[in-house]
């Protein structure tokens, strides 16, 4: 059995399960969710969200959970774990554990798992647990109709704490109106009559702030479910991606099904240099 410890929200959740995922399968085990995580404070707006799509929801019971892992994060238990850490096993650094399919059959795994490359030799399974149980209708909804009949552009802005959160803020690299302006002439090279669309988590301060030369439409959040499941669903119709340091317009890059998509991320992803991001984004995804 593998169990995966899911925390944070939706797109740090999809890593997390998608490397227990590919764990799994190697070890021909099923994977077990521990969202204990949604149980206890947690800040405002974050709540446990694969329900969302076809993900098999196995769930460890507290009797596996003693046997796999500890009780709690005390300093009295994190002492113990380091002589006895049972089956528990923590990420190691934000790169590519290259030990990480050695791992075995038995494991609670503690971490974010933030690489294509944890999952990527199960891409089409990823994929099939991945998709949407409420799907939008591309013929009845007027948005998506939009979007898959143009030359979209996901325009992806991330604001929220990485604004409002010094600490947060002094983690996290920025992306400006000069980076988008970049990324958008590295897809005009290719494509033309391009048409933006803008997801954001302040999309009102985008629509008044941010002004682009191609047709725009800034997409507001009457058009998506509080759990941000049909806003991630439409950002995956695009046919190119602008995505910011963020992990939820990671996976709506990731998840659309364009052969042909150009996806532009950008290259500081943490302001700490020593940290070592070179496995966040599929190869040929373009970082400036």
């Amino acid at each position: 059995m593998i169990v995966s410890c899911i925390t944070d929200r939706m797109g740090n959740q999809l890593f997390q399960y998608a490397a227990a995922k590919a764990l799994a399968v190697r070890n021909k085990e099923v994977v077990k969710i521990d969202r204990r995580y949604y149980s206890h404070n947690i800040p405002t707006g974050f709540s446990y969200e694969l329900d969302a799509f076809c993900i098999p929801q196995y769930f460890v019971t507290d009797e596996e959970i003693a046997r796999y892992t500890w009780p709690n994060d005390s300093l009295w238990y994190r002492a113990i774990r380091k002589v006895y850490p049972k089956y528990c096993y923590f990420e190691k650094s934000f790169e590519y554990d290259k030990g990480f399919n050695t791992l075995g059959s038995k494991v609670y795994l503690r971490g974010f798992w933030q690489s294509y490359k944890y999952f990527e030799d199960i891409e089409d399974l990823i994929r099939n647990e991945f998709s949407f149980k409420e799907q939008v209708n591309t013929w009845d909804d007027h948005f998506a109709k939009q979007i898959k009949e143009s030359e979209s552009v996901c325009i992806s802005i991330r604001r929220g704490d990485h604004i409002t959160n010094p600490k947060i803020a002094r983690i996290f690299g920025k992306c400006d109106k000069v980076y988008y302006d970049n990324a958008l002439r590295i897809i005009e090279q290719k494509h033309k009559n391009l048409t933006l669309f803008v997801f954001s988590d302040d999309i009102d301060w985008c629509s008044e702030n941010l002004k682009f030369k191609h047709p725009t439409v800034f997409v507001k959040h009457s058009f998506d479910t509080p759990r941000y499941d049909y806003y991630l669903q439409l950002m995956s119709m695009c046919r190119h991606f602008v995505i910011p340091v963020s992990t939820f317009p990671w996976w709506g890059a990731w998840l659309s099904t364009n052969k042909d998509k150009i996806v532009i991320a950008p290259k500081t992803w943490f302001n700490d240099p020593a940290i070592n991001t070179q496995d966040l984004c599929p190869p040929d995804w373009i970082r400036i």
